[in-house]
């Protein structure tokens, strides 16, 4: 296969030889990894390009997709992974409420690292935001190669008796319904172009069966489990990939009153982007972020019920 790339020029980044046609800044949409080489191709579908790279190369500094969309961008998790993206030359569209911010991490962004990124606006509380950003995701002229589904609700501290139902609504609609209507709009132009990457931001509450704070919350987070392992099945033979990941404690704006929280089940946000982003690269439907989340994860997916409800509450 050498011979179809001669005279074409060569370039090394970081360890990894490109033999390209053209630009070398561009970042790889897809790759099918090999032992010792890889091939993929470009966004606009020019000639495959040619990747050597040593055995058991670390990919997690390449970015496999063009652009990227992710949700609850103005903070958090979600800002980690805009920044990360970036970092890896991934063009964005960054989606929240609160304009301001995103307004101003496009902004900083665009000028770091030399990428385009459009601030999309929205509520995916409300019929109206979840829409826009489908309609997005759906436009055939601007295509979307990776989803971050990250944007949540945290659900009230309260049992469901003594909770607004108006409430435990709107955690399930951001938690679940929002995640299911991005993931359809965006599937069919995934598989028809026989590539693209969705990253579905769940919690390690969806391995609980009694979640205290909120029960809506656990729930809502164990549907958005289910769907993306049943999704991640559904469209892997068509190049697409689906990966949910479970993070634990991790600090952010919807933590920042959490008390005594013993320091070793914090989880960086950086930690949990780059473990979604190589579980992704790899094809893998679910990653759990932290050894003791991965004993917790194993412990409750193995015990009876029961006696998973009984430790579940005394872990909460």
């Amino acid at each position: 296969m050498s011979a179809q790339f001669e005279n074409r020029r060569s370039a090394n980044r970081g360890n990894l030889e490109i033999n390209e046609p053209a630009l070398t800044s561009r970042p790889v949409v897809q790759a099918w990894m090999g032992e010792n080489d890889s091939w993929g191709h470009w966004a606009d579908d020019t000639p495959l390009v040619a990747v050597r790279h040593p055995k058991n190369f670390d990919w997690s500094g390449i970015c496999m997709y063009q652009t990227a969309l992710v949700t609850g961008a103005s903070s958090g998790i979600g800002e980690s992974f805009a920044r990360i993206l970036a970092a890896r030359g991934a063009d964005l569209v960054v989606v929240a409420r609160r304009t301001e911010r995103l307004a101003a991490l496009a902004s900083e962004l665009t000028h770091e690292f030399n990428i385009r990124v459009e601030v999309l606006a929205a509520d995916l509380g409300r019929p109206e935001g979840i829409a826009k950003v489908c309609a997005r995701l759906a436009d055939p002229a601007n295509p979307v190669d990776l989803v971050v589904n990250n944007a949540g609700a945290p659900g009230t501290s309260a049992p469901l008796h003594e909770c607004e139902a108006e409430d435990e609504e709107l955690t399930t609609v951001v938690n679940s319904l929002a995640p299911l209507r991005l993931m359809h709009a965006v599937l069919p132009g995934m598989v028809a172009r026989g590539r693209g990457g969705i990253v579905n931001v769940v919690s390690s509450a969806a391995l609980l069966p009694y979640f205290l704070t909120s029960a809506s919350y656990g729930a809502s987070k164990a549907y958005l489990l289910s769907l993306s392992e049943a999704v991640a099945m559904q469209v892997k033979p068509h190049g697409v990939r689906v990966t949910a990941v479970l993070p634990g404690y991790v600090r952010t704006e919807m933590t920042e009153d959490t008390e005594d929280v013993p320091n070793f089940l914090w989880i960086p946000k950086e930690k949990i982007v780059g473990d979604a982003l190589k579980a992704l690269t790899a094809g893998r439907s679910m990653v759990v972020p932290g050894a003791f989340y991965r004993v917790v994860d194993v412990m409750f997916r193995l015990m009876p019920r029961p006696l998973a409800r009984v430790l579940a509450k005394l872990l909460v």
